[in-house]
């Protein structure tokens, strides 16, 4: 039998090429897989906030007195609490998803993956978004007092706001015994909280004497003025950065963004 030297040569070739295609999928696939790992980072940053501060315009006038009763207003502190932030983007793809410039498609029987940069920071904001007051009243008549002739408005910045209906009934259904101290919760539900404001609270036809009989015999009105200012303040928090591999269905479940390249 005749074997032409060229024959050999050609075999010799092609099983070479094919030894060396088997040894660069190889390597390329384990590439693929180290280059997929997970990472992630940390870093310290200071983050800026704001938050409501209500205070009387003239101090100590929270607490007012007339004849029989006394009456204090005193604004509730807002809670500061930390609210975490997250942003997943779509990274930076390599110029091919195949092998030799795209020549050679490798498919290995996955979901196809891409990456990703999810950045979580904390953020910071404070509840509650209304202006909410602690109504107190102190009954020192002897008798027992009803509040259900009592008016009460609330004024920022001159004009008069809403405040809660559920509040009100409940104020107005009041009954303060005799020696004891009653409060009642106030909230103003449509304050642009965003803004600096000057707050007028007003009550009115409040009973101030009982008599012997226990009927209201002089009422009175109260008035308190607070300003509510926006002051900024920072805290240190952390940032996280994180190169994560995702399919479509854990980019949605994570919320991504695909399309958009992080640039952070």
């Amino acid at each position: 039998m005749f074997i032409s030297k060229n024959s050999q040569v050609l075999g010799f070739t092609r099983g070479a090429v094919g030894l060396c295609l088997a040894v660069c999928l190889g390597a390329c696939a384990a590439g693929q897989q180290q280059s997929q790992a997970p990472t992630a980072t940390s870093s310290d940053e200071v983050v800026t906030f704001t938050v409501p501060n209500v205070k009387p315009v003239q101090q100590g006038s929270e607490s007012q007195t007339q004849k029989q009763i006394i009456v204090s207003v005193v604004p509730k502190a807002f809670t500061v609490s930390d609210r975490p932030k997250k942003e997943c983007i779509q990274g930076a793809e390599a110029p091919s998803a195949g092998l030799l410039g795209g020549l050679i498609k490798v498919d290995n029987g996955q979901v196809a993956k891409k990456p990703y940069i999810v950045t979580t920071r904390t953020g910071v904001d404070y509840e509650p978004k209304t202006l909410s007051f602690v109504l107190r009243f102190m009954n020192n008549s002897g008798q027992v007092m009803h509040l259900g002739d009592l008016y009460l408005t609330v004024n920022v910045n001159g004009q008069e706001v809403e405040v809660s209906q559920l509040d009100v009934g409940k104020i107005k259904s009041g009954v303060l015994l005799d020696g004891k101290e009653t409060e009642f919760s106030v909230s103003v539900p449509s304050w642009q909280h965003d803004a600096d404001a000057t707050v007028d609270f007003n009550l009115q036809n409040v009973p101030i004497e009982i008599d012997k009989a226990g009927n209201p015999s002089e009422r009175g009105k109260f008035h308190w003025t607070f300003v509510a200012k926006m002051e900024t303040k920072q805290t240190q928090s952390k940032k996280t950065v994180e190169n994560l591999m995702l399919d479509a269905a854990e980019a949605a479940s994570m919320s991504c963004h695909p399309g958009a390249v992080a640039t952070n």
